[in-house]
Formats: C-alpha cells, sequence, structure tokens
C-alpha cells in the first residue's frame, strides 16, 4: 500500500512540475505560425519525448523514495514502532 501511495506521489510531483524542453517550444513555435502536417508531427513527436520525461522523472522520485520507505516498512513489521530504537542500525546512528 505505501509503495502505491508514494507511486502516486511522484506521478502527482512529477505531472505538477513543467518540463518543456525548448525544442518542444520552438516546435509548438512553428506549428503555431505555419500549420502544416509537417509541422504538426514535429510537435507530436516533441510531446512525446516531453512525456518521456516525465515517466522518467517520476520514476526516478519513485525509486528514491522506495529506497528509503521499504527499508523502514522492513523494520517496522519486524520490530514494530516502538521496537525501531532497538535495531542494531538504530543504536548505531542514535546516541
Amino acid at each position: 500500500m505505501w509503495l502505491f501511495v508514494e507511486l502516486l506521489v511522484a506521478t502527482s510531483l512529477s505531472v505538477s512540475t513543467c518540463i518543456l524542453r525548448h525544442d518542444h517550444t520552438k516546435a509548438w513555435s512553428a506549428w503555431h505560425n505555419n500549420p502544416t502536417p509537417e509541422t504538426r508531427r514535429e510537435l507530436d513527436r516533441q510531446g512525446t519525448l516531453d512525456n518521456w520525461s516525465h515517466v522518467t522523472f517520476a520514476l526516478t522520485l519513485f525509486g528514491a523514495m522506495t529506497v528509503v520507505t521499504v527499508p523502514v516498512i522492513v523494520v517496522v513489521t519486524r520490530h514494530g514502532w516502538r521496537g525501531i530504537g532497538e535495531t542494531k542500525i538504530a543504536k548505531l546512528l542514535l546516541p
């Protein structure tokens, strides 16, 4: 369940950030000034590349959050919330 929530957060952050490349802006400008099938194809191609940028960003965020969350879930599952301080790593990190 936590990983699903993290995937939703990563996707939301990716969609909310504007990853608009200069080539896409140029393609949109060319299509807006001269709407031909060629300029529309280039605009669509640049849009596809922007979508891949969003997917890559979302997967990177998801991976980073997962690297943190999975060990926490494993420790909490084994020791419970009160037992976190009793783990070996907690004893090394906490004074």
